[in-house]
């Protein structure tokens, strides 16, 4: 994640998990957040083991400067989290 937003409605966004995946342990699930945003859960995404790589890459709309925080829910429920603090330059939420 970048950690400035030059434009704010469009801010880059890409979160990997690095784990080995096989049947037994893999991602099933990857949450981003923007905590500072009127609807703070900004997208999830659904996996599986047969998807190979819990991979994803999106552009996020931002009101204001705040944290993005990207949790990965494990299959045996373990929860891994990465977050960045993104400063934007202007509103881009409209809001």
């Amino acid at each position: 994640m970048p950690v400035l937003g030059d434009n704010p409605a469009a801010v880059p966004v890409k979160a990997i998990v690095e784990l080995p995946i096989t049947p037994d342990s893999y991602c099933e699930e990857l949450i981003i957040l923007a905590e500072g945003n009127p609807r703070p859960l900004a997208c999830r995404f659904k996996f599986t083991p047969l998807t190979g790589r819990a991979e994803v890459a999106v552009r996020l709309r931002l009101i204001e400067t705040q944290t993005v925080s990207a949790l990965a829910r494990m299959n045996d429920g373990r929860v891994l989290m990465a977050r960045q603090h993104i400063t934007v330059t202007a509103g881009g939420c409209g809001m």
